[in-house]
């Protein structure tokens, strides 16, 4: 008798449970059809959440249903095997379905859509852009820092030279009086040839054929003035300059001054300083002359305040000229005002080719002597003939040039056939500290062999490398004077690889001391007169500046 009820109890409960299954599956197909075909924002639905029923039944605010389900579904295993008997009951409760659905309140509206989860075609979307306030002034565009915008800079910027146009009387009448006219027994007609280089020279060596003059040392001044001219960036506008170049021949102005007894040796540059302080008050005193330089085809000594026995002119020390610099041979080491740059040499070279077929010759060249000694010997000097006699005395290890024999000041040929055959060429102080021959055995690979600091350690600031012991060697003439220094033997004992180190040094300085012809385009290195400029550029930005923070 207890056997049916507990069937009967049995029954009812399956059949509970079962409707609460179709229900909730009902439910889920409803949840379905209001998402896909109902408009709003359930059709933005992930693919995850359709292959999850409980992940879309969370979506949309079915938390009961969706707890209830997996409780029930773990006891589905175990009934299947009387679903068969049962399914009379499944038509019987669907009348029932369309009651609950009620139950279960949907609002599509409410349901939260995370739109940073689905990919959005805004192509697709109508966007009204003018409706769509733009602030342009908020996205500042830096068109410095775009790597395609080619940024265009002036190769002329801080370069600016403005080269006065100063009476001819200045520069160029005084080239026209070369015949004696400026001193009766000096006559220079011939080295004012070719841009101030001379004459060419009249050999039969073809390696001076080409691009080799007799230059005049003292035609420097000239050798600027034609070189500034083609200066790629010469200005006219004064306002536009960064320093400016006064074109006033002052070696040659100064023959009358020094030479001659009818004119005072303390009136050189007045007419220029007049002229200046008239013509070019503005840019005159702008910066006081800081940025203002010329050339001097003499030493600081042929300038200075006149010596004892009555030599030089004033024009250095002329009032006005104190802040100008000047340019010149040699300078008087404790003197800023005064800056030397490379004596002119014979070698003017026309191009970039000319050059290194130069450079190939030095470093290709025998050296069968060991030193070599070129020049005419001093009464005063004793070191010069002291050095004379070691190289004669030294035969075969000496190559001895006596320029009181052989003309060297305007044929440059001798002299480089001597220096191109030794290691080292000896250069003791001439007249003053300083000899042309140091730039010539720099040209020419030989190891220049110093005896004075002011020879050139203290005078080509501007060109030359600041530590002299990587292309020179120093003995000091007191120590050769007296008798405690023989030359060929300190040099002897120099290793080959230094002198080798040494020799290479040199070569790469060649470029930086000769004046290259005005016409030539072609080059990529520097020469004496490009360096000359770089160091008054820099020069007068440093007194600008300084001059500037101290009026602040």
């Amino acid at each position: 008798m207890d056997v049916p009820k507990m069937s009967a109890k049995k029954h009812r409960a399956q059949s509970s449970k079962r409707r609460l299954i179709l229900k909730c599956f009902i439910a889920i197909i409803v949840v379905l059809f209001m998402t896909y075909i109902s408009p709003g924002p359930g059709k933005f639905q992930t693919e995850s959440q359709l292959q999850n029923p409980q992940k879309l039944m969370e979506a949309h605010s079915l938390p009961q249903v969706a707890q209830s389900l997996p409780q029930e579904a773990h006891s589905l295993p175990q009934e299947t095997h009387s679903l068969p008997h049962v399914s009379y009951s499944i038509p019987v409760e669907t009348h029932s379905l369309p009651v609950e659905t009620h139950s279960l309140p949907v609002d599509t509206h409410s349901l939260p859509v995370d739109t940073h989860s689905f990919p959005v075609d805004t192509h697709s979307l109508p966007v009204d852009t003018h409706s769509l306030p733009v602030d342009t002034h908020s996205f500042p565009v830096d068109t410095h820092s775009l790597p395609n915008v080619p940024q265009l800079r002036d190769v002329c910027d801080g370069r600016r030279v403005h080269m006065y146009d100063m009476p001819k009387e200045f520069n160029t009448k005084l080239l026209e009086l070369c015949d004696g006219e400026l001193v009766d027994w000096i006559h220079f007609c011939k080295h004012c040839k070719n841009f101030g280089f001379g004459e060419k020279v009249n050999t039969t060596n073809e390696i001076f054929q080409k691009d080799w003059y007799g230059t005049d040392a003292y035609m420097l001044e000239v050798i600027f003035f034609k070189r500034m001219r083609h200066y790629p960036c010469l200005t006219t506008s004064p306002d536009n300059a960064d320093i400016f170049f006064i074109p006033y021949f002052a070696g040659l102005d100064a023959l009358p001054y020094l030479y001659n007894s009818t004119k005072r040796f303390d009136k050189q540059g007045y007419e220029v300083l007049a002229w200046l302080r008239s013509k070019a008050a503005k840019s005159w005193a702008r910066y006081g002359g800081v940025d203002h330089f010329m050339i001097a085809g003499r030493t600081g000594w042929d300038f200075g305040t006149p010596s004892a026995d009555g030599w030089g002119t004033w024009l250095f020390g002329l009032p006005g000229f104190e802040n100008i610099t000047f340019m010149e041979l040699e300078r008087r080491p404790w003197r800023s005002q005064e800056q030397a740059i490379p004596y002119p040499v014979g070698y003017h070279p026309s191009s970039a080719a000319s050059l290194e077929r130069w450079i190939e010759r030095v470093r290709s060249s025998v050296r069968t002597a060991l030193f070599s000694f070129s020049g005419a010997l001093r009464p005063n000097l004793s070191i010069r003939g002291m050095l004379s006699n070691e190289c004669v005395n030294a035969t075969t290890e000496c190559a001895r040039l006596d320029c009181a024999k052989i003309s060297c000041s305007h044929n440059p040929v001798p002299i480089y056939e001597s220096l191109l055959t030794a290691d080292f060429c000896l250069q003791p102080r001439g007249d003053t500290a300083t000899r042309r021959s140091t730039i010539d055995s720099i040209v020419s690979g030989c190891i220049p062999v110093l005896f004075h600091e002011d020879s050139a350690e203290k005078q080509y600031i501007w060109h030359l490398p600041e530590d002299y012991k990587n292309f020179s060697v120093f003995i000091h003439e007191d120590c050769v004077t007296s008798g405690k220094c023989v030359v060929r033997d300190i040099l002897k004992r120099i290793p080959q690889s230094e002198v080798l180190k040494k020799r290479e040094k040199l070569i790469s300085m060649i470029p930086s001391v000769v004046y290259r012809h005005p016409l030539a385009s072609d080059f990529l290195q520097k020469d004496a007169f490009d360096l000359a400029i770089d160091g008054m550029l820099r020069k007068a930005a440093e007194l600008k500046e300084s001059s500037q923070n101290s009026i602040v």
